[in-house]
């Protein structure tokens, strides 16, 4: 249970990194390509909700135009199980770890897409 508690600190924390990320659709970073330099990262924020209400898909990214994807949101595999099994959580509740397939067996610790 310990092990659990400090799982869900740490998905605390990364979820927490994130919101931090000034979102800014991938579609509209402009002249990313053409002003490319390593020392420059251009990062995109991808939140897994926006294929829903914005029906803005992951394959609609441009990827020519940044450098990185910060995916939102990830959760981690905990024998066969990802989300928040915590009662007294402020959402308690879990999900099997799936791929777009379907189930997946992963080994624990795994990250996973929280909306595969």
């Amino acid at each position: 249970m310990r092990f659990r508690k400090r799982m869900g600190k740490l998905l605390i924390w990364i979820v927490t990194v994130l919101l931090v990320v000034t979102w800014m659709p991938a579609d509209q970073v402009v002249g990313a390509a053409e002003t490319s330099d390593d020392q420059y990262k251009i990062v995109a924020y991808y939140p897994s909700w926006g294929a829903y209400g914005r029906d803005y898909q992951v394959w609609d990214i441009d990827a020519s135009k940044i450098s990185h994807i910060n995916y939102a949101f990830a959760n981690i595999c905990w024998d066969g199980r990802h989300g928040n099994p915590d009662p007294a959580g402020p959402n308690p509740q879990t999900w099997s770890c799936q791929d777009e397939n379907g189930v997946i067996d992963v080994p624990n610790g795994s990250i996973v897409m929280g909306d595969p």
